[in-house]
């Protein structure tokens, strides 16, 4: 029974229980009236009937006979009238025998020799009323006593019966309407106390939770102040140390590739940290496009396999076919995430292997990829939170392995977004399964493939870095900051067209409204005017030429405020340096061809003591030409390195510097082992060492065949 229940049941018990007392009260009060009355009445009679006894005795004398037989007229069936004498001896007056038994005449008799004058006796069924008077002028007491049957109860209903009844009904409705009442107030009341307590619990909880995450993200901020540092500490120092004339060209290389990669670590963490808070801000979308999931493994494939061989643990992908050829759904979300999990496992990993399980669910329309690992593994406990934020397996974890702890759950979020999940089963020491599963959209009509032979006959080229193309154009940069000013005008240089810098979007609009640029490079953050409103500025004055949005906002909602205020193109900071290009060769025209093709001369050809030495460094070039080509063919590094180290200490020295600038960057390339710069570095030799042989025909120096 509930709380309220009882509370009505009590109120309702009270309200009859004290409406039987006030029945009682006011039944008890009208008894005793009633007796009361009838005593009165009694002793009016009694004395009535002295008086007539007095008067006999007063005519005939005080003899019992008499005094009897002048008492019996007033015997009757309501009345019995007794003479007392001094010895207490009941002498009945009248002849009516059966007015009572001889039980209960013996009770009434031993009540009035108890009570001196009047009294009230019930005997079943039976009342009795008696007074009793002296009767002057003799030895006896006259006792009348009245018998009636007992109607009390009769007459207390006959007389308050309707006024109670109503009373009772007011009652109990005021008694009903009070339990009501009562009975909410006091539901409330146990309401406001359960609210109370439930908020005090959730304010308990919610401390419990703001003390761990306090904890949780003093601890993320520490561990974050140690991964940032650490790639810093490599870019300073490697940036410092290139400062030294003492390195040789290896080092040189292996510390610049050290500094790019510092940074694109560095990079990753901000991405990282923003793609967490934009999910928290429900502000990260997902693009579902038809992906090739084959060709998006092959690309993640080469990433991993490196980082595997560096451990020497086994990295392959195995496919439970059939699987379809495309699904529906965000291929850079689900490659980050494929990304995230095999970088853990190779991070937990120290001997073994790493599979991806690739299998398709076309009843449930969905893919699942498992990671497995044969790395260190975690308990059930660790397990259970090892997807909440800024957080790793145990503080022991971080420290040795690093991490931001960001990973995983990112992946976790990211996988839901996709339509799937993330889940993990491992055990210490045997190994880690995370099976992320992703949605498929419709696979009606969706080619399936069933052996590997089909997943390699659609295998694609690796991309190619961008070639620097050589353009024609005069490129206006609007950028504040000195150092991105410095990265964007030597990347433009390198193409050959020209560079006017502005600080800030007023002198933007101001030189773009008094010169013709081909192309502007717009910066969305500047002092005095932002560029936003630079770029509204010249399409509203009617400007039409190609503007390039530069920004380190990278949300879907910043590219397409870029794009309304009138911007044609967007490329995100930091700059990647492929996409730089294409957006120069993009919107800028190719350079034509003009001094590239002019012959070249030695001065030294016209000193009689060294022309011959000229003419033999310029016989000893096909060959070494002939064996860079073939070298970089089979990619024999070494004899590469050998070959432009040789032409660079001779070039300069024989009149040609050229030669020794263009030797000096192979040289640079072939340590950084950079195939595409490789190539075309050696046709620009190529095609330099022809505008030689040009100079040499020209001049009468030197007869060059087979050239």
């Amino acid at each position: 029974m509930s709380v309220h229940s009882k509370l009505v049941s009590s109120i309702l018990a009270l309200s009859i229980l004290g409406l039987a007392l006030l029945i009682s009260v006011l039944f008890d009060s009208y008894q005793q009236s009633g007796t009361a009355s009838r005593i009165r009445s009694l002793e009016t009679y009694s004395q009535s009937l002295s008086n007539h006894l007095a008067r006999h005795v007063t005519e005939r004398g005080p003899s019992l006979e008499s005094l009897l037989l002048a008492a019996r007229p007033f015997d009757s069936a309501e009345h019995a009238v007794y003479l007392v004498d001094e010895a207490g001896i009941f002498h009945p007056g009248g002849g009516n025998p059966g007015w009572i038994d001889k039980q209960a005449e013996a009770r009434l008799l031993n009540a009035i020799r108890a009570q001196d004058e009047n009294g009230v006796l019930a005997a079943n069924t039976l009342r009795f009323v008696w007074s009793r008077v002296e009767l002057p002028g003799t030895a006896y007491t006259l006792l009348l006593i009245q018998r009636e049957y007992d109607a009390t109860i009769a007459r207390f209903i006959s007389e308050f019966g309707v006024p109670l009844f109503v009373t009772i009904l007011v009652l109990l409705w005021i008694t009903t309407w009070a339990a009501l009442i009562f009975g909410t107030l006091f539901k409330k009341l146990n309401r406001q106390k359960d609210l109370l307590k439930e908020q005090a619990e959730k304010l308990g909880e919610a401390r419990d939770k703001a003390l761990k995450a306090s904890m949780a993200k003093g601890s993320f901020l520490a561990n974050m102040s140690h991964e940032i540092r650490t790639p810093l500490t490599a870019i300073i120092g490697f940036s410092e140390a290139l400062l030294s004339s003492d390195q040789s060209m290896e080092e040189r290389i292996s510390a610049i590739n050290t500094i790019n990669q510092s940074g694109k670590h560095l990079l990753h963490i901000i991405n990282e940290i923003l793609d967490l808070s934009k999910i928290e801000a429900e502000k990260l979308e997902v693009e579902l496009i038809q992906v090739s999931v084959l060709h998006l493994l092959e690309e993640i494939e080469p990433l991993v396999d490196m980082q595997a061989s560096e451990k020497a643990i086994e990295f392959k992908i195995n496919y439970d076919f059939p699987v379809p050829e495309t699904i529906t759904t965000d291929p850079t979300r689900l490659k980050q995430i494929l990304l995230n999990l095999t970088s853990n496992a190779i991070k937990f990993t120290a001997n073994g292997y790493i599979h991806i399980n690739v299998a398709c669910k076309p009843e449930k329309q969905q893919m699942s990829f498992e990671v497995v690992d044969t790395g260190i593994g975690i308990t059930k406990e660790q397990s259970g939170h090892i997807f909440n934020p800024f957080i790793q397996a145990d503080s022991s974890t971080t420290r040795k392995y690093g991490g931001t702890g960001l990973g995983l759950t990112l992946s976790k979020q990211l996988s839901g977004m996709l339509g799937g999940d993330l889940s993990l089963q491992s055990d210490v020491g045997m190994g880690s399964r995370f099976t992320l599963v992703v949605g498929t959209g419709p696979l009606d009509g969706v080619t399936s493939l069933h052996e590997v032979d089909d997943a390699a006959c659609s295998r694609v080229p690796a991309p190619q870095p961008i070639p620097v193309n050589a353009v024609s154009g005069s490129v206006l940069v609007a950028e504040d900051n000195e150092v991105n000013q410095q990265l964007l005008e030597m990347y433009i240089g390198k193409t050959g067209a020209t560079v006017t810098i502005a600080g800030d979007g007023q002198q933007a609009v101001e030189l773009a409204s008094s010169t013709a640029f081909d192309l502007i490079f717009m910066d969305m953050q500047m002092p005095v005017m932002n560029g936003i409103e630079a770029v509204e500025v010249l399409r509203k004055s009617g400007y039409t030429g190609a503007i390039v949005a530069l920004t380190a906002n990278t949300t879907p909602e910043d590219r397409a405020r870029c794009l309304q205020a009138g911007c044609d193109d967007y490329l995100p900071k930091p700059i990647d340096r492929d996409k730089f290009f294409a957006t120069l060769n993009r919107h800028l025209a190719p350079a034509g061809t003009t001094e590239n093709e002019l012959p070249v001369f030695s001065t030294l050809l016209d000193e009689p003591t060294l022309s011959h030495l000229v003419e033999k460094f310029i016989a000893y070039l096909p060959d070494r030409i002939e064996s860079l080509i073939k070298a970089a063919q089979q990619q024999d590094w070494d004899t590469i390195k050998d070959e432009a180290h040789q032409l660079k200490g001779l070039g300069g020295g024989y009149g040609y510097p050229e030669i020794t600038r263009l030797a000096a960057k192979l040289e640079f390339q072939v340590v950084n082992k950079n195939q595409l710069e490789v190539d075309s570095l050696i046709c620009s030799i190529d095609t330099y060492c022809q505008r030689i042989y040009a100079g040499a025909r020209e001049s009468g120096h030197l007869q060059v065949s087979g050239t």
